[in-house]
């Protein structure tokens, strides 16, 4: 077993050139987590590892889709095994109803120029997702490749049973699943009820920018709480009023007397003292 200061001698140099030295301490401390059986260090796990794992995991569950080919020597029909373990075939992937394309051949890889057969007919393919295939004619030689595209998680993913890049199939995302999403536009993310669409810093000052003005007040449960707001143009606008403690007096809240310069927050309750927020909104 190396020692320390053996393995500090190998890979450390302090600034004077020197190797740097090791305590006593510091050797004790190495045979401790050394196994010298296995001539390595023993590593005990921890939460880090853990989440690492689990991203490991994660990742070797998500679908990459891959094209490949199968090379046919004669015929026009026959059927493709799926390359790789679990695989499935997909369809329409280049353009609808295109399930599969014929190319020439040269050293054993397709060269993605299109074969004809003796009437100087472009060759084309069906295929289908149990792998079946049939050719429009016969190539006027052989062998021709039939690319196709095919998904599998990633753990069973074979860079042999690949051409040209592959692609990784992102769940989406959920409230409780990570995965890829679409971002939204500012539109939508003023309207504020799209579920689906994640927002960013600038849809959010966009949204913020739909906000006038705004304030605190309290509920006044006879005659109402009349907000006095800085001038706008017209009435239409929107309200909205955030109860900033709970409280079961304060019963229905309804906004009236909207003007340009003011409006009245009314609470059917009896509760006269609890504060809230408002927020005047574009339309």
């Amino acid at each position: 077993m190396y020692t320390v200061q053996q393995i500090l001698n190998k890979v450390r140099i302090d600034e004077n050139g020197e190797a740097l030295k090791v305590s006593e301490t510091e050797q004790q401390s190495f045979n401790a987590v050394f196994d010298s059986e296995k001539n390595a260090l023993r590593v005990s796990a921890s939460s880090a590892l853990t989440e690492l794992t689990e991203r490991i995991v994660y990742l070797e569950e998500i679908h990459v889709k891959s094209n490949y080919f199968e090379q046919i020597d004669s015929g026009t029909a026959g059927t493709v095994a799926p390359p790789v373990t679990g695989a499935a075939f997909v369809m329409d992937e280049w353009a609808a109803g295109v399930d599969a394309i014929v190319s020439a051949m040269d050293s054993g890889k397709p060269t993605l120029e299109s074969p004809r057969d003796a009437g100087g007919n472009i060759i084309t393919a069906t295929f289908n997702t149990a792998g079946e295939y049939s050719l429009s004619g016969a190539p006027v030689s052989y062998p021709v490749a039939l690319i196709y595209v095919y998904r599998c998680k990633f753990k069973n993913h074979d860079d042999t049973k690949t051409i040209y890049e592959s692609e990784l199939e992102l769940p989406d995302a959920t409230t409780s699943n990570k995965g890829r999403v679409e971002l939204a536009t500012d539109a939508e993310t003023i309207t504020g009820t799209d579920p689906e669409r994640a927002l960013t810093p600038a849809n959010l000052t966009a949204k913020m920018g739909t906000i006038l003005q705004r304030g605190a007040s309290t509920f006044n449960s006879t005659t109402g709480q009349q907000i006095s707001i800085t001038a706008v143009a017209d009435t239409d606008y929107h309200i909205l009023i955030e109860q900033r403690a709970a409280s079961g007096l304060v019963g229905e809240i309804d906004i009236t007397g909207k003007a340009t310069n003011a409006f009245t927050v009314k609470n059917s309750g009896s509760d006269a003292s609890t504060a809230f927020g408002w927020m005047l909104l574009k339309s």
